[in-house]
């Protein structure tokens, strides 16, 4: 992807405020790997960040559809079903 089409500026404000909470600027958050900034709000805040074990409602079950699929003839035959055909009486 065309590094050019992520471009996108943050306001002073925003960059002065992650300084206040992380204690880097934006220029050193973005050339660190992120385990190293993690290491340095770790040591700065006295802190242990951890990962939140995920939320068992937000894990991927696959495709919702996956089971609904049918091939062209199944679905021709329940079609034939809907299909009105008037009996002579």
């Amino acid at each position: 992807m065309d590094d050019s089409a992520l471009q996108f500026q943050l306001s002073q404000e925003t960059k002065d405020n992650i300084y206040r909470v992380t204690g880097l600027t934006v220029d050193q958050i973005r050339e660190m790997p992120a385990t190293e900034v993690d290491r340095h709000i770790e040591k700065t805040e006295n802190i242990n960040l951890t990962v939140s074990p995920p939320d068992q409602r937000q894990l991927g079950r696959g495709s919702v559809l996956l089971d609904r699929l049918i091939d062209p003839e199944e679905t021709e035959s329940r079609m034939d079903g809907f299909v009105f055909k008037p009996t002579i009486a």
